[in-house]
Formats: structure tokens, C-alpha cells, sequence
């Protein structure tokens, strides 16, 4: 629309003050009356929902309003309402995906897992559900539950001699960087009188870029609680040598998007690069999205140490995972056949 388009570009028109250039953009929702008769506060509501479509996109453009957005935001309104309740009516639980030696084919930990079981649609992916988790408000309420019960079993574990090693327990920015995060974990870890070491915070890489002074402060406190932190989905974020060398960093876990695109005669070269950088800084790498023999092989062949897929097992309830680690001490975790394991599970 035209006349849009010249207020967007009259108002990004640089501004002087005090001998400096000021620049500003605008973003702009647009409603239009249509044939039937609307109040104002309908046409508002609408310019609204569109301006929230257009800031959520790509900022410094307009959007005009469709019937489609207002569904959409009705429907994702109603999703994080039921979240909101979905702890207090039991539908949240935690599954575990071991994570093993890629050489001794041992387990050497396992990594919790969120799950939302809706009791109309289903289960919900994670995908879905912890972006709307953070963006309403809810995923300190959810985080915190999340480390409870997750530390929670891994008292019960550990009482009842099973050997888990770690458990590895997403850590979103929100939650991190917020002010009293490590008293928190503190807490929990006093309650369920569990040793800080049985637990491995994983963050992202974006989580480190947002604040990384804050970041630093609260990985150290938690460092010396005991408490290990690996970086997730390595690579595709904004990888730093810096970062790496100067955090409490135990464990580096490299993105399953490198591991699907290894061609059955390539070394990867990126794998190669992660693999080399940890191994210069004596951090341990874990390949996630391990799903065939091949992905397997080649892993090992380039040295890496650990690795996490459902090769060796899907994610899994507790006691199913208690009976993983016992088995794999006379077996080994590998299947019997080479055979690829199909992606039927968000892991």
C-alpha cells in the first residue's frame, strides 16, 4: 500500500541531533471495515493482531489484518491457557534418552526429556510448546518443575544403585539469566539432598550471545556447587572460540542436523572441525541424532566420544530406562542388526 509505504519510509528518515544521526523504523498493523458493520474496538483489536504478526515476522514493514491471524491467535491463546494448567492436571512427565560411549559402548548418562500429553490433542511437540512457554510467561514455573523432578529421580536412582552417571537437563535464556536461577537450583538440590555432580545443565549457544557476562556469573556459581554445563546443539548458533575457553564448559554437544547430512563417504568437515576444537580445549564432544550404523562408524573412526540417538535407544520412561543400564552392562547397547532406525519421535 502506498501511503504505508511512505510513512514507513518518512519515518526511517535520519533525524539530527546534537551533530548525530538518529534513525527509527515503525512497524504498522492495518485493519479495513468490511461490508458488514464493525465497531471500533473491533477494527483496533484487529490493527492489533496484525501489528503483533508483522513484529513477530520481520519488524519495519505493515501487515494487513486476515481472518486467518485472528484464528491463529485465538488458537495459540487457548494452547497456552491449557499450559498453564497442564502441571496442575498432571498431563506434563519427563521421558530420558541415554547417551553412551561411542568406543566402550557403555552408558554414561541420559538426557530428560519434556513431554505434554493434551489431554484433547495428543501429545503437543516441544517445538510447539516451550517457545510458547517462554513467550507467555510460563517456562519458569515449567523449568522449575522440569529440575525437580528430574533431580528428584535422580535421587531415586542413585539410591537404588542404578548407574546414571548425569542427567542432562535443558536450560532455557529465561531461566538462566534470570537474578535468583542459581538459588533455585540451590534449593532444589538441598531438598532432594542430591550431589550437584549427577547433573548437567545444557544450554544453547543463543543463550550465551544474549548476556554473556550474566551468563558467565551464573555458570560459575553453579560450577562450584558442583553442578557441569555442556553447550547444546553446537554449530548452529554462534559458535566462539572465546567462549568455549573462558565458560565452565564440560561437555560440547554437537547439532543431529550435521550427523543426518554425513554422506556415507564423507568425513564431514564440520564434525572434523567440532571434534578437533574440543579435543585442543579437552572437551569431550556427543554426537546427537546418532540413528544409523554408518552415522556410528564413521563417529568413531573420527574419535568421537560420545553419542546420543535413537541407534541405541528412543527416549524413554524411567523405569525403562533403569532396565536400559542394567541390560547394557551384559549386552552392550547396540541393537543386533545394522539396521537404520527410523524418525518416528521428536527426540
Amino acid at each position: 500500500m502506498q501511503w504505508a509505504d511512505e510513512i514507513l519510509y518518512t519515518i526511517a528518515l535520519p533525524l539530527k541531533l546534537d551533530g548525530h544521526d538518529i534513525r527509527t523504523t515503525a512497524s504498522i498493523g492495518i485493519s479495513f471495515c468490511q461490508k458488514r458493520p464493525m465497531g471500533l474496538d473491533t477494527v483496533m483489536e484487529q490493527a492489533d493482531i496484525a501489528l503483533f504478526e508483522v513484529k513477530r515476522q520481520q519488524r519495519g514493514r505493515y501487515c494487513i489484518h486476515e481472518a486467518a491471524m485472528t484464528e491463529k491467535i485465538l488458537a495459540t491463546t487457548a494452547l497456552a491457557n491449557d499450559l498453564s494448567q497442564a502441571q496442575r492436571n498432571g498431563e506434563l512427565f519427563l521421558v530420558f534418552q541415554p547417551q553412551v560411549h561411542l568406543k566402550e559402548e557403555r552408558v554414561i548418562g541420559c538426557e530428560a526429556l519434556l513431554r505434554w500429553r493434551h489431554p484433547k490433542k495428543g501429545l503437543i511437540p516441544p517445538g510447539e510448546f516451550i517457545p510458547l512457554a517462554e513467550d507467555r510467561g510460563l517456562i519458569h514455573q515449567i523449568g522449575d518443575w522440569v529440575m525437580y523432578q528430574a533431580c528428584l529421580q535422580a535421587k531415586q536412582w542413585l539410591d537404588r544403585g542404578i548407574d546414571f552417571q548425569q542427567v542432562g537437563i535443558n536450560v532455557s535464556s529465561l531461566q538462566l539469566l534470570e537474578p535468583n536461577f542459581v538459588t533455585r537450583v540451590y534449593r532444589i538440590l538441598q531438598e532432594i539432598d542430591l550431589p550437584a555432580k549427577y547433573i548437567e545443565l545444557e544450554i544453547t549457544e543463543t543463550v550465551l550471545m544474549q548476556d554473556i557476562s550474566l551468563a558467565e556469573k551464573a555458570m560459575r556459581e553453579l560450577n562450584r556447587l558442583g553442578v557441569t554445563f555442556s553447550i547444546d546443539d553446537f554449530g548452529t548458533g554462534y559458535s566462539s572460540l572465546r567462549y568455549l575457553h573462558r565458560l565452565p564448559i564440560e561437555r560440547v554437544k554437537l547439532a543431529q542436523e550435521f550427523i543426518k547430512d554425513m554422506a556415507p563417504d564423507d568425513e564431514g568437515a564440520v564434525i572434523s572441525a567440532a571434534l578437533q576444537l574440543s579435543k585442543n580445549l579437552n572437551i569431550p564432544v556427543i554426537a546427537e541424532g546418532i540413528e544409523t550404523f554408518r552415522h556410528f562408524e564413521q563417529l568413531k573412526q573420527q574419535d568421537c566420544d560420545q553419542g546420543q540417538g535413537y541407534l541405541f535407544a528412543r527416549p524413554m520412561p524411567a523405569h525403562e530406562f533403569e532396565q536400559f543400564v542394567q541390560i547394557s552392562k551384559l549386552s552392550g547397547v547396540l541393537p543386533e542388526r545394522p539396521d537404520e532406525v527410523d524418525n518416528l519421535m521428536v527426540s
